[in-house]
């Protein structure tokens, strides 16, 4: 299989996918059977150099970890004012997060899915749960910490 273009999801598409995912599997199987034959139809594109997709890549996941710690600042000095300190409330807040991030890490899918061109519905959905497990336990772990000392 040549490298190819995904078939574009929007964001609402994306989380049903991955709902289907984890609670449909045989109906997300075939949405993917599916978006494996428009793939497989569509021309293949032109291989720019890789490390473009790494400089985005980091990109990406830089501004997912800044608009994390930053929405988690302000949940943290939100919660600190609207109930005041509660220390073990923000040490549980920080515990649960750093276990939705271990969660992700250890989850995540890497060599056993990919495929030469990494963009089956598999592979993507894969990547997506594994961001929002990682922004949510950045944003949770921050509030936890800013709420602590706030």
């Amino acid at each position: 299989m040549a490298k190819r273009e995904p078939t574009p999801k929007t964001a609402c598409e994306a989380l049903r996918l991955c709902y289907l995912a984890i609670f449909r599997p045989d109906r997300f199987i075939a949405e993917e059977e599916a978006d494996n034959l428009l793939l497989n139809a569509r021309p293949p594109i032109s291989d720019a150099p890789s490390i473009y997709e790494v400089r985005r890549g980091y990109k990406e996941s830089l501004m997912l970890c800044l608009g994390s710690l930053a929405a988690g600042a302000i949940g943290g000095v939100g919660l600190s004012a609207a109930v005041g300190s509660h220390l073990y409330s923000a040490i549980a807040v920080v515990v649960i997060g750093a276990v939705i991030l271990l969660w992700a890490t250890l989850a995540v899918r890497g060599w056993e899915i990919q495929t030469y061109v990494g963009v089956t519905l598999s592979e993507r959905v894969n990547q997506w749960l594994f961001r929002t497990l990682c922004v949510v336990g950045t944003f949770l772990t921050v509030v936890g910490s800013v709420w602590g000392i706030a």
